[in-house]
Formats: C-alpha cells, structure tokens, sequence
C-alpha cells in the first residue's frame, strides 16, 4: 500500500522544458545581438559608451585599447534574459529580473573596460585580466544572480518570504529601482557632464547662492558658474547637480505605494527640491573658521551627509508603528541619532582616522600596495579623508535608531575598520596600476557600507533586547 504521506516526486519535464525554452531564446537573442543592424545601431553604440563611462569614472588610461564589439557582454547579457525569459514566474517578476541583469552585467564589464585599459602596458597582466581573470567573474556574477533571482522569485510565488524578511515589498521595490537607475545615471556621467542645461543651471544655482550670502552679510561675487567668496571659489559643475541622489530620490518615488497622480507631482517637485539643495550646498561657504578650516570639503561632501541624514530619518520611520504621533516619534527618534552621530563624527573622527592610518601601515607590511595615509592622488575633495568620522558617526546613529545592543554594534564597528582597510588596499593597488577612482565612489563607499552592516542585525534582532531592533511597542501596538 502506498504511504500517502510521501511526497511525489516531481515531474522530469518542467525542468526540461525551461532548457529547451532557455536554449531557444538564447539562440535567438544571440542571432538578434548579432545582426548587423542591431551590431550597428545598438551593440557598438553600447560598447563605446561603457568605455565612456570607464574614462570617466578611472580616467583615461595611458596606453589606447580598442574596444569593439566583443568588448559589449552582450553575450552574457543574451544568456541571463534567456534563462529570465525561460523562468516560470509572473511578467513582472521577469522584468525585475531582466533589468537587475542589464545592471549587474553593463556594471561589471564597465568595471572590466577600464581595468583592461589601465593594465594594457603590461601585456600579462592584460592578456590575464583579458582571457581568464574577467571571463570568470562575468560568467559567476551572472550565473549567481539568475539563481539568486529565480530562488526569490520562485519563494515570492509561494509566499514562501515572509513580507518583512527582506524588508517588505517597497523596501524591495526600491532596491530593484536604485540599482537599476544607478547603473543608468553612471553610464550617462558623460553626457550629465556636457549637458548645456546643467551648465546653465550652475548658473543660475551661484546666482542664487550669492543673493543669498548678500542677505546674510557675505561678500560673493558671481561669474558664469563660479561663486568667490572671501573663503574661496567654488564651480557649480553639472556633476554638482545631477548628483546619485537623483536617481535614489526617483527610485523612491517609484517604490511607493501611490498612484501615478502623486508620483508624476513627485517627479514634477524634484527639480526645485534638487535646486535648494544645491544652493543650501553653496551657503557652507560662509561657515567661520571655526566650525570648517577649508569649507570647500564640506561643499564636496555635503550630497554625502544628506545621503546619510536621510537613511537615518528613513529607519526612524520604519522602526515606529503606524499610528497617530508616527512621524512625530520618528523625527524625535532621528533628531537624537543624528546628534550623536554629529558627537561620535567630531569628537572621535580624528582617533579613528590615525588608528586607520596606524593600521594601515602594519598592513602594508604584508601588502605592500596598501594606501598608508586618507589621501589618494586626485582626491581633492577630500572623501577619503573624512571616511572613518564618517562611518563611524553613520554607524552610531544606525545603532541609536534601531536601539542595537552595544556587543553588536562593536562586532559591526570591527567590521568597518575591516572594510576601510580592504578600501585602503583597493585604492593603493588601484593607484599603481594608474586607476584614479572618481571621489563620488568612496562617497558611494562611505554610505554603503554602514547601510549593510545595519542590515546584518536587521536581519537577525536580538529579541531579548527590550525595544530591540525591528520591534517598537507604542499604546499597545506592535
């Protein structure tokens, strides 16, 4: 008789069928990235801009490489929307899908383009990188994300996720949208930077900024998209407006649970949001000597620090129930974490960056590539420098909002001074081979890294903790 119980076993076909259906659109996406139209009019046109992109964001190399089409992954491309495509899951869960692998595969073989280019003067190292070191990473990144997604997918479709697991489906929502709206803003750096709209723009944002210091009895003269001021000039360059912060604010935008109405007012407001912004950014050019010995690296870092404020307001929201006094609460909640986040930042910042730097240069007597000192060739804004009072201060409001137990939130400061010591390697091994990274990715770095070790603790609360994170108890609610 047979046991009821035992489940059965499941049906050889569906899993034959997805490859032979992957198989069909990969050989159909192959033929169609192949064709000579779409070679011409898309596929080159996508090379070149990556290469672009990797100029831009590493600086030129010194040695010329050409790149051609073989250089695109589209080929890799091909193969991650075919498996996609092939997927049984729902329409929107493949288009999610299919522009997290855009994303991810564009990223890395811009990534790739501009290594290859910067080792091109040694030809093994060239060769290597070329023929087996990216190869391999492309194909593993690739691989590892349609299973990733297809697990995730699959999950979702059995309601396998619980709804706050990973941190509920707008908080998931944003994450597809940034990812996707990052690679795009980054791959546009070199149109943004020639943008006639944006120049003109700076314009009228120093014009503004200037009326502004004459209000408060500041002396600023204005020329083009230049502002002087008595503690120096500053240019509003089109990468000064369209900053990451856009393409996150849209994301958001995007994520929420609203009608089209209120997202499209949303989209229509962010230009005016984005403009006081960039002339409030102006305004720490009259700050005293006191508070700032050179304002001009508070004016670069300012994108930073509005990045970080609004991370810390977005978890003090999260962690309070909805109901009334919610972003009264929560805006008392971010208020205390933020000052002593301002507290840690100023008080311990300068301890952290020697210690950094002491650690460094044991390090670098094992990796002799290691960057010894928080300044790096090109780096004149400054973000290196500012990154350890940086972190730390994030970190501290991070554990101050979610209420983290102290033991946690030392093992996750032990994981920070881990990560700006892989920074630290990976800028000096960088530097020799004459990649000079774009400051906007050590900012990039300096928030993220934060936001990640919160996410460990998130993940796993300490239920024993009274008030601990991801549980907030408020007249009775939960």
């Amino acid at each position: 008789m047979r046991d009821s119980c035992q489940p059965e076993k499941e049906h050889p076909w569906p899993a034959v069928t997805f490859v032979a259906v992957a198989g069909a659109w990969s050989l159909g996406l192959f033929a169609l990235l192949r064709a000579p139209a779409v070679e011409r009019w898309v596929t080159i046109p996508l090379t070149e801009l990556q290469k672009q992109v990797a100029d831009t964001w590493s600086g030129t190399p010194a040695v010329a490489v050409a790149v051609t089409a073989d250089c695109s992954g589209t080929d890799v491309i091909a193969l991650c929307l075919a498996a996609i495509a092939a997927a049984p899951v729902t329409l929107r869960a493949r288009i999610v899908g299919m522009a997290g692998a855009l994303a991810l595969v564009l990223g890395l073989n811009t990534i790739r383009i501009a290594s290859l280019g910067h080792a091109a003067a040694s030809p093994w190292l060239f060769d290597t990188l070329h023929l087996q070191v990216w190869p391999l990473i492309l194909v593993l990144a690739a691989a590892g994300y349609v299973f990733a997604w297809m697990w995730l997918a699959r999950a979702a479709d059995r309601n396998a996720l619980p709804a706050d697991r990973f941190g509920g489906p707008v908080a998931r929502s944003f994450a597809a949208w940034a990812v996707l709206l990052l690679v795009a803003f980054a791959l546009s750096g070199p149109r943004i930077a020639r943008s006639d709209l944006l120049i003109a723009a700076g314009g009228w944002t120093a014009s503004a900024a200037a009326v502004v210091l004459g209000m408060l009895g500041q002396v600023a003269v204005v020329s083009g998209n230049v502002l002087s001021t008595s503690r120096g000039g500053f240019q509003v360059t089109p990468d000064c407006l369209a900053t990451a912060l856009v393409p996150l604010l849209v994301a958001g935008v995007l994520a929420l649970p609203a009608g089209w109405l209120w997202r499209g007012l949303a989209l229509a407001v962010a230009p005016l949001l984005f403009f006081a912004l960039a002339v409030a950014r102006l305004l720490l050019l009259a700050l005293p000597p006191v508070l700032a010995e050179s304002p001009l690296v508070l004016v670069h870092g300012f994108h930073q620090w509005v990045l970080g404020g609004l991370c810390v307001v977005g978890l003090a929201l999260m962690h309070e129930p909805a109901v009334r006094g919610r972003w009264v609460r929560g805006a008392r909640r971010a208020a205390v974490a933020l000052a002593a986040a301002a507290l840690v930042a100023a008080g311990a910042g300068p301890a952290l960056a020697r210690g950094v730097e002491a650690a460094a240069h044991a390090l670098a007597r094992v990796v002799p590539h290691t960057l010894t000192a928080l300044t790096a060739p090109g780096d004149v804004q400054g973000a290196l420098a500012l990154l350890p009072a940086f972190q730390a201060g994030l970190l501290v409001a991070f554990g101050v909002t979610t209420r983290v137990r102290w033991r946690r939130l030392g093992w996750a400061f032990g994981g920070l001074v881990g990560s700006q010591l892989a920074l630290l390697v990976l800028l000096g091994t960088l530097t020799d081979a004459g990649v000079l990274p774009h400051a906007a990715l050590v900012r990039g770095w300096a928030v993220i890294v934060p936001v990640l070790l919160c996410l460990t603790w998130l993940r796993h609360p300490d239920r024993a903790a009274p008030g601990g994170c991801g549980t907030a108890v408020v007249d009775g609610h939960r």
